[in-house]
This record gives C-alpha cells, structure tokens and sequence, in this order.
C-alpha cells in the first residue's frame, strides 16, 4: 500500500493507494472544538446532509442517484471528546475496473455536490426533512431512558462528574432539540463550514492527482486548525457520598464501575486498559467482579 500526503492550503488529504479491493472508500472529517452548544446542531446536521441536498430534495432523489453511481454508499458518523467533536462523511464506490468509466468521478462529484448545496430556501432547512430528522432525534431521547445499559453510564457520570464532556449527550436534550429551527440550522450549516478544519482519508485503487484535483477544485473548506483528540478521565468529588440511591423500574440491571488510574498514556489504556475491563467487569457472567457478588 502507496501512501501519499497532500498538504493544501484548506485541507491535508491522504491516500492509501491500494487495488487489492474492489471498493474504494473516501472519509470528509470536519473537525471543530467542542462545546455544549454546537452538540444538537451537529446532530441535525449531520442526518440531514445524508438525507437531501439542493439538487436532490427528497430521499428518494439521493437514493436513486446512489443506485446510478453502481450502489454507492453516503453515510456519516459523529464522535466527541474533551476538546472537539468530529463529523464524518463517508462515501464508499466500487472501483472503475467493474464499472462504466468514470463512474468513481462521477462519485466523488455527487458527494460534493450533496455538501456543497444542502437542501436550503429562503425559509431555512426544507420543513419537511427537518421535520422527519427532529422527530426522529426526539424518539430517540424518550427510547433513551429505556435502555439500561445508556441508564446506568449516564447516573454514573451525573454522580461523578457532570461537568465532564462525556456528561453531555450525543443528541442532546429534548428541550434543545425543539428549539432548533430550519432557519437556525441553515444558519449553522454556514456557520459550521466556516469553522470546521478537514482532513481528507481516501483508502483504494485512486490516482491520488486526479483526486486531489478534484477535492480542490469542489471543495469550500477553509483553512482553520486541526484540533488533535484529547482524552480525559472523568474527575471524581472529593467529597462524593459513599451512599447514593436511585430508583428505577428495570427487569434487569446494569452496573458500571469507574476506576481512575493517574499518568497512563493512550496507548496503554486503549489496550491494557481494554483486556483488565474485560476480566474484571465486562458484562459477561465469566468477569470477575460477577463471579465474586
């Protein structure tokens, strides 16, 4: 596998450049600090820009392109942490050698098109998208509470440290999700292009030239600071009460057990850290905290 790095003005792009799949894949990741502010926003927007677009205003429309384009996949992923929050865009194309030619341009266009020209009047957001997406996200907030496993982390969290960033939620609340209005995240969106960095990773049989050259004639990226991935552990009261009781009603239970651990890098708690989870308290009835209630 080829590596190849493009340092632009606006962007860095990398390219893994391999033919050993029949797929290539291409990640648009836009980067801007975290704050509790910008959390539901970006939940709208990231479903509705995989939703619709200006040229494509109904689901139907992007979906019916993605079948021309050789069932192509547009997708995005969220995540945050203690100091910024990352929106993917995904797009995934079988590779020109089984396709009609150009077919992975032609990709590549569409996702910048869908980007580029979300589907916005005059009056903001189309109502009816947002309107499919906020009653969406307000399912999910009233089906939160339902979930034991989501319960039990989140009272944790309350308990410890609710300041923390992983006290807020990847939704938001439900408060903050009817406050959102299609002309307030038609503004967002404009706000959140003009903010966010990008890095682009593109894994696949590419000519990383011609892709460049494509990124860079299409994109509306602007040219604002990467912020690296913080992790930080949650910070536990010195005066917490040994004693806190809650009650729910659940036909089963979930416990999450917090352990702080002082001067241990990434690298070691995403690895040592992961298997000592699993001995002593993953869930299953084999770990050792079950084997010994």
């Amino acid at each position: 596998m080829k590596t190849i790095t493009y340092n632009e003005e606006n962007y860095e792009l990398m390219v893994y450049q391999t033919d050993i799949f029949k797929t290539s894949t291409i990640d648009i990741v836009f980067n801007i600090p975290n704050t509790r502010e910008d959390i539901t926003n970006i939940v709208y927007l990231k479903k509705l820009i995989t939703l619709s677009g200006k040229h494509y205003p109904r689901v139907k429309d992007k979906n019916i392109m993605l079948e021309k384009l050789y069932n192509a996949y547009l997708g995005t992923s969220l995540e945050k942490n203690a100091n910024c929050i990352t929106l993917t865009i995904t797009l995934s194309i079988i590779n020109d050698s089984y396709t009609e030619k150009d077919n992975m341009k032609k990709a590549i266009l569409f996702l910048f098109d869908i980007l580029n020209n979300p589907n916005i009047t005059a009056d903001g957001y189309d109502p009816v998208m947002f309107n499919i997406i906020k009653k969406e996200m307000l399912d999910n907030i009233k089906t939160f509470n339902e979930n034991p496993n989501r319960v039990s982390f989140r009272h944790l969290i309350k308990n410890i440290d609710p300041d923390s960033y992983m006290a807020c939620q990847l939704i938001g609340t439900e408060e903050q999700v009817k406050k959102v209005t299609p002309k307030s995240i038609a503004k967002y969106y404009k706000d959140f292009i003009n903010r966010a960095a990008c890095k682009v990773f593109a894994v696949g049989d590419f000519n990383p030239d011609v892709l460049n050259d494509l990124i860079k004639s299409n994109n509306h990226f602007n040219n604002n600071p990467f912020n690296e991935c913080i992790i930080k552990p949650l910070n536990i009261k010195p005066d917490l009460p040994l004693d806190i009781i809650e009650e729910s009603n659940f036909e089963q239970s979930i416990l999450h057990t917090y352990l702080k651990k002082d001067n241990i890098d990434f690298f070691k708690a995403a690895t040592v850290g992961s298997i000592f989870n699993n001995i002593f308290g993953d869930g299953s009835m084999s770990n050792k905290l079950f084997m010994h209630l």
